[in-house]
């Protein structure tokens, strides 16, 4: 019997969109992984699109330094309006600009 992994690592990965999108669909699957952190990873905006729609699942996320920006900020606040048992989120060393936090705080006090 083997224990399920409930939090993984992959600080620093620069694969390409269409990974990403292949690795969202691989956590949609996992129901047992409740932290993952994704620090310095290169999601850009378009990357981070894709992670959205599986921040509507019940995942601890880590965005650090992921090179995000404020294009971004409206699909991330939707996902996190859907996704009320989000438990952290750190969006460090990201470009957001005053907009992109105005939208994610607004949208956090719903």
């Amino acid at each position: 019997m083997t224990c399920p992994r409930l939090s993984h690592r992959l600080g620093s990965c620069s694969d390409t969109t269409w990974q990403w999108a292949d690795f969202s669909s691989a956590l949609k699957v996992n129901q047992s992984l409740k932290c993952l952190d994704l620090t310095a990873s290169e999601f850009l905006d378009a990357g981070v699109k894709l992670l959205c729609l599986t921040l509507r699942h019940p995942k601890c996320v880590l965005l650090e330094n992921c090179q995000l920006t404020e294009a971004c900020c409206k699909e991330l606040s939707s996902a996190l309006i859907v996704n009320q048992r989000l438990t952290h989120l750190c969006l460090a060393k990201n470009d957001l600009g005053d907009g992109g936090v105005k939208t994610l705080s607004v949208n956090s006090q719903v």
